[in-house]
């Protein structure tokens, strides 16, 4: 378990609050922007079941920014996506996100070479989940 500060909010866990609680969160914590340092790419979020759900953002330089709906047709350089279940697993650090793409739990598209280098940060960033408080699963 992180002992680092939880942050507290009151949101509904898989709408765009609680990824931008998420995002806010991290975009401060030191250790996740050094391992980020140099990511810039376009990602989105996907669920996959009901309710259905895209998120968008940028990786600029590490930092998470232009956070939003996604609209179905929108493009990116990496997909994240799967059922709302798993995402919320990995949430409660019930599931590992490096793991879950491994078994085909979560499926990841994009160019794979170039999202190596930070995986680690990734792995880390999804971890960071768990330190919000208050979420309504």
């Amino acid at each position: 378990r992180n002992q680092r500060e939880r942050e507290c909010c009151m949101v509904k866990f898989g709408t765009k609050e609680y990824f931008q609680a998420w995002a806010d969160l991290i975009n401060k914590d030191a250790d996740y922007l050094k391992l980020m340092k140099g990511m810039n790419v376009k990602m989105l979020l996907k669920f996959t079941s009901k309710p259905e759900f895209s998120l968008g953002y940028r990786y600029e330089d590490g930092k998470i920014v232009d956070l939003h709906i996604a609209h179905v047709e929108e493009k990116a350089d990496f997909v994240l996506e799967g059922a709302r279940a798993r995402w919320a697993a990995l949430a409660k650090r019930k599931l590992d996100v490096l793991d879950s793409v491994r078994s085909g739990k979560l499926k990841l598209t994009g160019p794979l070479t170039r999202a190596l280098p930070y995986m680690k940060g990734i792995k880390y960033s999804i971890e960071q989940l768990d330190r919000l408080t208050g979420v309504e699963f």
